[in-house]
């Protein structure tokens, strides 16, 4: 090999080294950045405070969400439930967020015994951010997230079994006696 080959070959072999370690600087940049953003979850304050259990905690919670602090938190710690996609991640967050037995007492719009859910905008806020907060849901549409919430609580009589007690209590009719 001559003298000019050597150089040659190793100023390519220099130039693929620079281009990895390149590479690698900018992953290292990217695991940072994730780290920060990270290492200012907070637990609640309580573990009792999720998932709130009456309505009275519920709209409590809706004043506290006014300071922005604790509204972030609550996000940072809903938004990390995750899902398969937009509709399973908006459950997930809304099972986080209350028990099942306060949402048999809710719905979308109100009326009769039940109370509107978009009564509580800073909850319906919430929850709207904590699933956008997972990166493969920052583009779901609020029609799509409402659709979710109104499904949910309206099959919240349903769920813990709700189905199986009312299957339980249909009266069977009568059996004829040879009386």
């Amino acid at each position: 090999m001559t003298f000019r080959v050597k150089i040659l070959y190793q100023s390519t072999a220099l130039r693929v080294v620079l281009a990895k370690l390149q590479g690698i600087e900018e992953k290292q940049a990217q695991v940072l950045s994730l780290l920060q953003q990270t290492q200012d979850v907070c637990l609640p304050v309580s573990s009792d405070d999720l998932p709130v259990h009456f309505m009275e905690n519920l709209k409590l919670l809706d004043e506290k969400l006014a300071d922005d602090s604790e509204f972030a938190k609550l996000v940072k710690i809903l938004g990390f439930r995750g899902g398969k996609d937009v509709a399973d991640c908006t459950r997930k967050v809304l099972s986080g967020l209350m028990t099942t037995g306060l949402a048999r007492q809710l719905n979308w719009r109100g009326g009769q015994i039940k109370t509107s859910i978009t009564d509580t905008t800073l909850i319906l806020q919430l929850i709207f951010v904590s699933v956008r907060q997972n990166k493969e849901f920052q583009k779901a549409t609020q029609e799509e997230m409402e659709g979710t919430v109104k499904t949910w609580l309206r099959s919240a009589c349903d769920r813990d079994g709700g189905r199986a007690k009312r299957r339980k209590t249909i009266v069977s009719p009568p059996e004829e006696s040879d009386n």
